[in-house]
């Protein structure tokens, strides 16, 4: 099964989360199965903060993201 904004491989980010995470944030996609887990900073809201994040985290050596509760 798809786990959160994971596109294939379970608890592993790539470009392609980043796509649909920015695709559900901006262009009004559909949301991730999981949306605990498209809270990448942990804030307890999905929201802009967390495409930066996970830009952050994937191109700029950033912290983690957060765990799925």
């Amino acid at each position: 099964t798809e786990d959160g904004i994971d596109n294939g491989t379970p608890y592993t980010l790539t470009i392609a989360d980043l796509v649909r995470l920015t695709a559900f944030m901006l262009a009004g996609d559909p949301p991730p199965p999981c949306l605990a887990e498209a809270d990448i900073d942990g804030s307890g809201q999905i929201d802009i903060s967390d495409v930066v994040h996970l830009v952050d985290f994937m191109f700029r050596g950033g912290p983690l993201p957060a765990l799925c509760p």
